[in-house]
C-alpha cells in the first residue's frame, strides 16, 4: 500500500506542477514551460535539419555531372589515365546508391 501512495503523491506533485505553470502562462505570457522550449527546440533543429538536407542533395546532384578525380595508389599519372585516376570506377561501384533519390521523379 506504501508504494501506491507514493506513486499517487507523484502523480499529484507532477500534476500540481502542470496546472500551477498552466495558470503561470495566463497570467504571464512570455513565461516558457517545459513544452514550449521544447516546440522551440524541435522547431529550430528542424531548420537546421532542411538547410543541412538541401545542402546535401545539391552536392550529391552535382557529383553526377561534375565526376570528382580520385587517386589510387598514391598517385595520379597526368598522361595515361585508366579508369582508376578519372573516377569512373567509383562512379560505375555506387551510380546505383546514388540514383536511388531519382527513382520517383
Amino acid at each position: 500500500m506504501s508504494a501506491l501512495g507514493v506513486v499517487g503523491l507523484a502523480l499529484n506533485l507532477c500534476a500540481y506542477d502542470f496546472v500551477s505553470q498552466e495558470i503561470h502562462v495566463v497570467e504571464d505570457p512570455e513565461f516558457e514551460t517545459f513544452y514550449t522550449k521544447n516546440i522551440l527546440l524541435n522547431e529550430g533543429i528542424r531548420a537546421w535539419m532542411d538547410a543541412q538536407i538541401s545542402l546535401m542533395e545539391t552536392l550529391y546532384s552535382l557529383r553526377r555531372f561534375y565526376p570528382m578525380e580520385m587517386i589510387f595508389n598514391g598517385t595520379l599519372a597526368l598522361a595515361g589515365r585508366d579508369q582508376e585516376t578519372t573516377g569512373f570506377a567509383w562512379w560505375a561501384g555506387n551510380a546505383r546508391l546514388i540514383n536511388l533519390f531519382e527513382a520517383d521523379v
